[in-house]
């Protein structure tokens, strides 16, 4: 996703009762739900309510998986050189996502540009808590955007602003050939 402007997603949520889009809270620019192998790239985002980027595992819904072969972690994630921008109101607190602003994390109208739930595919990740090099998320060169990774499998007992740890490069490779995840 390239050279787009994504401005002012501040209408009601119209997904049905029950449909996961429909958790999604409104103000949310731009949501990456166990997305693999995907570049955010010299976008503008502004004016979105909630936040600019979400970076979530599908377990963030707290939904069951029904299907086995679903992949429900997001890897190989770019986000650079994009610029945000937003207005000091208060995130929408509506739904179980914009509930989670308000109650879990008090983030009030200091909801970061770009969240990253921080759930991690223990599998993929090893024992050095991160993931390998061809599968990172990386963040990096968008200009003042707030940033936060929730620590969401832990109860969100670490949450950190720090962005040095996915301020990394990656091909992003959306037409992989194995058909295999990550």
């Amino acid at each position: 996703m390239y050279e787009n402007l994504v401005h002012d997603n501040n209408l009601a949520n119209f997904a049905p009762k029950g449909n996961i889009v429909g958790t999604v809270p409104q103000g949310t620019g731009i949501l990456l739900l166990a997305a693999n192998h995907v570049e955010i790239s010299r976008n503008e985002i502004r004016d979105n309510r909630t936040l600019g980027v979400c970076i979530a595992s599908y377990h963030i819904t707290e939904k069951r998986i029904r299907d086995k072969e679903y992949y429900p972690y997001p890897t190989a994630i770019s986000i650079h050189d994009n610029s945000f921008s937003r207005k000091r109101v208060r995130a929408t607190h509506r739904g179980r996502m914009g509930l989670l602003f308000r109650f879990k994390l008090r983030f009030g109208r200091n909801v970061p540009d770009i969240l990253y739930d921080g759930i991690l595919d223990r599998q993929l990740a090893g024992g050095k808590g991160g993931y390998p090099d061809t599968s990172r998320i990386c963040i990096r060169n968008n200009g003042n955007a707030r940033f936060a990774s929730l620590d969401a499998e832990n109860d969100f007992r670490n949450i950190t602003t720090d962005m040095a740890p996915f301020d990394c490069r990656i091909e992003v490779n959306t037409h992989r050939r194995t058909g295999q995840l990550p």
